[in-house]
């Protein structure tokens, strides 16, 4: 088999050179790819390739980086656990509020685990159990993100109804009636096609693997993106709200009551801005990344690197919005 050359890398990529095979010094028209130190081939996500002519693939694994990755994935999952077992008993939140988190971060640190004992054993699109772990990290993270989304839903519902029907926004709140149901399809579609990655190791046919696993990068990049941009929605009408609250003038007998809304509101609103500019920034980095594993094989096989990245990006995210709700319910001087 020819050495493998995908776009924008020359043959064997960045880390490796084409070289033909000696047989008792004569020259056979084989070839492979010779790896630099700490480089070399791999199977996971390799659907270019079968098993006997992997030396042909190109030199894109690094097992020290990628440990090194999934370490910090891990670390920080342990954190998050730590941050949300110290909010719960702090009463902040009840423990069904944070099981889906709980339960996400329990997956990705079992996922490394298992990773760091098997090394290049547990490999993603090639061992079961493994991808089977990946597959359950990818159901439970969006299951958190509709779960949030459902909460802040509910908060644009009910002010839809205090506006009453005379007001048209009141009618465009209630199409997000609508968009409830389509999120919930949304999610059970998108966690239906999580599975390719463990079907993928089932199959035969490098090419019904291909096809599955981008099937599954093009859906969740669609919900990614219809996710982020109902929160932004939801951010900016929080904002709007925020600030009518914090330019009211208190009078009445309730004003010491309607002081301390004010400060609430007028505290919250940076970080409320804060969460919006790094949700923006989340969407634009995995759009990205999305885009590039999707469009060119290169990329996709660079996802090896792409996913931990992926679960670091969402793990700060998780950490952010702990601090988040941290602030918003610590007391405001």
């Amino acid at each position: 088999m020819p050495c493998l050359e995908f776009w924008p890398v020359s043959q064997c990529g960045w880390k490796g050179v084409c070289v033909s095979e000696n047989f008792e010094n004569i020259t056979t028209e084989e070839t492979f790819c010779e790896c630099e130190q700490d480089w070399s081939q791999t199977l996971e996500m390799n659907f270019f390739v079968d098993e006997e002519s992997v030396s042909a693939s190109i030199c894109i694994y690094n097992e020290k980086l990628m440990k090194g990755l999934y370490l910090i994935v891990a670390v920080l999952n342990g954190l998050i656990l730590c941050l949300s077992f110290v909010q719960i008993k702090r009463s902040q939140y009840h423990i069904s509020q944070q099981i889906n988190l709980i339960i996400r971060c329990v997956l990705v640190v079992s996922a490394v685990s298992y990773r760091w004992k098997f090394g290049d054993g547990a490999l993603l699109g090639v061992d079961f159990t493994f991808s089977l772990l990946v597959s359950m990290i990818l159901v439970f993270d969006l299951l958190q993100n509709y779960v949030q989304f459902i909460v802040n839903l509910e908060y644009l519902l009910r002010k839809a109804i205090k506006i009453g029907p005379e007001s048209y926004s009141y009618v465009e709140f209630k199409r997000l009636n609508g968009v409830r149901t389509v999120m919930l399809y949304g999610f059970i579609v998108n966690g239906i096609l999580a599975q390719s990655l463990w079907i993928s190791t089932l199959t035969s046919n490098n090419s019904v693997s291909l096809l599955l696993v981008r099937t599954l990068l093009v859906y969740f990049l669609f919900l990614v993106v219809f996710y982020a941009s109902m929160f932004i929605f939801i951010y900016d009408e929080l904002l709007r709200d925020l600030g009518e609250v914090s330019l009211m003038v208190t009078n009445g007998s309730n004003e010491d009551d309607q002081e301390s809304i004010i400060i609430f509101s007028t505290a919250t609103i940076p970080k409320v801005k804060r969460v919006r500019r790094h949700l923006i920034s989340v969407v634009i980095t995995v759009g990205l990344l999305g885009l590039l594993g999707i469009f060119s094989d290169y990329f996709f096989l660079l996802g090896i690197y792409l996913f931990p990245l992926f679960l670091l990006v969402v793990s700060f995210g998780n950490i952010g919005q702990l601090f988040y709700d941290f602030e918003v319910a610590a007391p405001v001087n």
